[in-house]
């Protein structure tokens, strides 16, 4: 093999070798594990209500994802720890992880949200009368 090819080689190595690393996506935050109980307004569990918990993952251009769970017997629901993940093309995560929560049961709904900011995740969530306001 000539000088020149394997110095070529060795280039194009490096070159992918930086290409992989630009797009290799890393931990760049997380949501924590969300447990919340719903209630009504006269402090009444909500049982069998769908809630939906949106966040954004920097990894996915700005999309929102969704996850939905049902309350249960006591009103609670849990949703797991959201990792989130980045990549050194896309440029440095300037805002910090947050999360979104919204209920629309039997003429009631709420909403509750995390930026990141605050010590811990809000553990409870009272609905309101009304229509729901969430499309």
């Amino acid at each position: 093999m000539s000088k020149k090819l394997k110095i070529a080689l060795v280039l194009l190595g490096l070159v992918l070798m930086a290409a992989f690393a630009l797009w290799y996506p890393y931990k760049s935050g997380n949501v924590p594990e969300w447990r919340l109980q719903v209630i009504d307004e006269g402090g009444q569990a909500v049982v069998g209500a769908q809630v939906n918990q949106e966040w954004v993952d920097p990894i996915d251009d700005g999309m929102v994802s969704v996850d939905s769970r049902t309350t249960d017997a006591r009103g609670l629901v849990l949703f797991p720890r959201r990792v989130l993940h980045n990549r050194l093309a896309l440029g440095t995560v300037r805002s910090a992880p947050s999360s979104r929560i919204e209920v629309c049961w039997h003429d009631q709904f709420g909403d509750i949200g995390w930026d990141g900011k605050a010590p811990g995740l809000p553990p409870q969530l009272v609905l309101k009368r009304g229509a729901c306001p969430y499309g």
